[in-house]
């Protein structure tokens, strides 16, 4: 297997990693703190997350998940949580870097 193939094989690998690992803290968190609400918006990154387990290397639904929580936490201000405001700051910067580099 060539160099270039490897590094884009373990890239990959990492980014699926990645994504299995957001879906599955977001699940658990929902899980731990707030059950699941069905009218909530949680309830649809609680759906993408699944989604993202389903295939954790689709780049696509990652980044739908990472989205959603974004939304999700900007509607509960000023009542989200720092470790959930973090995450949604993370995940911010991961939807704005990748559309910057599709519309670049």
């Amino acid at each position: 297997m060539p160099a270039d193939e490897e590094e884009e094989a373990d890239a990959r690998l990492r980014f699926g990693l990645f994504g299995a690992l957001v879906a599955v803290a977001l699940i658990l968190h929902q899980l731990w703190w707030d059950r699941f609400e069905v009218p909530s918006l949680h309830a649809l990154v609680i759906l993408a997350a699944v989604v993202v387990l389903l295939r954790p290397t689709s780049v696509p639904r990652v980044l739908t998940m990472l989205g959603l929580e974004v939304v999700a936490v900007a509607r509960d201000m000023p009542g989200a949580g720092s470790h959930t405001l973090l995450l949604a700051v993370c995940a911010a910067a991961i939807v704005a870097d990748a559309a910057w580099r599709l519309v670049r």
